[in-house]
């Protein structure tokens, strides 16, 4: 009995990661290139300059096109097209020059971008929401100047990241993550209004 689940268990897995694969190919098919070249046309590995985190050189690991348009000039050709490239660039979120993240996004129909993850504060990360107008640009409606910054969720005066996000059909924007408690992590939902 006990192989025959273990037998479909790893039926049900490949088939799973053979959905997954074949959704990531008809995306790259048929998704808006804007957003399914920036969020996953970058491989992992070396790289003269481009996403990897690389200088200031052109070059990269990329497949496929970067936009020109989405967030601000890079100055630079990093998908090696022969172009000056974009892309929306933030740091120092939670004001503790240090490492920022982004997590998870989210874009809603009328194109607002919504992006979570963890920002140093300069004793640890946390959790931060901003929103970008379609175009790449901060929305500075949003938050304050386009961004919620948020600490001690669980009330342990440590780590917070934002871990996925969603916006409903009203505009209410959820995200989920972990939170220091003080002796562990905890996961939390919040609502940002």
């Amino acid at each position: 009995m006990l192989k025959i689940i273990s037998k479909l268990n790893i039926t049900v897995l490949v088939f799973i990661l053979f959905s997954i694969i074949i959704s990531m190919i008809s995306c790259n098919t048929s998704c808006d290139n804007k957003f399914s070249n920036l969020l996953g046309s970058s491989s992992i590995g070396g790289g003269s300059g481009g996403s990897g985190g690389g200088g200031g050189g052109s070059g990269g690991n990329i497949t496929g096109k970067v936009s020109n348009t989405f967030g601000a000039p890079l100055s630079r050709d990093i998908d090696n097209d022969g172009d000056n490239d974009a892309a929306a660039v933030f740091n120092n979120i939670a004001g503790g020059n240090g490492s920022d993240s982004g997590i998870s996004l989210y874009v809603d129909s009328s194109g607002k971008v919504y992006v979570t993850g963890y920002s140093w504060n300069g004793s640890n990360d946390d959790m931060y929401v901003i929103r970008l107008n379609s175009d790449g640009s901060m929305d500075n409606t949003f938050g304050t100047n386009g961004m919620v910054v948020v600490n001690n969720i669980a009330g342990g005066n440590g780590w917070d990241s934002g871990n996925s996000i969603y916006v409903d059909s009203n505009g209410k924007v959820y995200v989920t993550g972990y939170s220091w408690n003080g002796s562990n992590d905890d996961i939390y939902v919040i609502q940002i209004e």
